[in-house]
């Protein structure tokens, strides 16, 4: 974009009242989660689907709260990870897709964005982004495809006693192909992947002031074979 350009366009948000606050737009946007980071990634904004995310009601239980304050580590590290490159090194994050576990316990398929945001002097305040759901026919999905059966298979057999031979034969691929391929996508090995999305699922049951943590660990206690 043209210096002028730019200016124009500033320009004219300067003269809208708060900036024109374009973030009440995404209340209009049930399927897409809106947030913004300041500096220390915690939360400072959150449209309703986000709270919904997060499983809460209020922006009152969020504002300066990071991700480890809804999530367990290893998930919020994760996002940690996206967050730190978006603020340090200025550099965004695109379309990632990337899989969770919603409040009904489906495993689904989102897509996340996120950018840096600029002060007046330049440097950079936080970040913002987006993320929503996608579904199985869109092209961005194409390079998971091979690994699709097996994830549909982890989500159905969540609490069973998986083996990576099982998961591998349902690829059709050797169990060292599978490892090998599982980490290409996802960034992870196939165990840790399971894990992930069993302590999402606890996390879930322990937010539900009606079970107790003893049900939890029986619900997710795994079958002997």
């Amino acid at each position: 974009m043209k210096p002028e350009t730019r200016r124009k366009i500033e320009d004219f948000k300067t003269r809208l009242q708060d900036n024109g606050r374009f973030e009440e737009l995404f209340e209009h946007l049930p399927d897409v989660c809106f947030f913004v980071k300041d500096r220390k990634m915690r939360l400072m904004m959150a449209n309703t689907a986000c709270l919904q995310l997060l499983g809460q009601v209020s922006m009152d239980t969020v504002v300066e709260k990071t991700g480890h304050a809804f999530f367990p580590p290893a998930i919020a590290d994760a996002f940690d990870k996206d967050d730190q490159r978006v603020l340090k090194k200025h550099l965004p994050v695109l379309e990632r897709v990337e899989l969770m576990l919603e409040q009904n316990g489906m495993v689904s398929w989102y897509c996340t964005t996120k950018l840096p945001l600029y002060s007046r002097s330049g440097a950079v305040a936080g970040l913002m982004g987006i993320t929503r759901p996608i579904k199985s026919a869109d092209p961005r999905l194409n390079p998971f495809a091979g690994m699709m059966p097996v994830v549909d298979y982890i989500a159905k057999n969540l609490k069973a006693q998986l083996t990576t031979s099982g998961m591998a034969a349902i690829c059709h691929l050797s169990a060292s192909q599978f490892r090998r391929r599982f980490k290409q996508c996802f960034e992870t090995s196939p165990l840790q992947f399971i894990l992930k999305l069993r302590i999402q699922a606890a996390c879930r049951l322990l937010a539900d002031r009606t079970i107790n943590i003893m049900e939890v660990a029986d619900r997710d206690r795994e079958p002997h074979r």
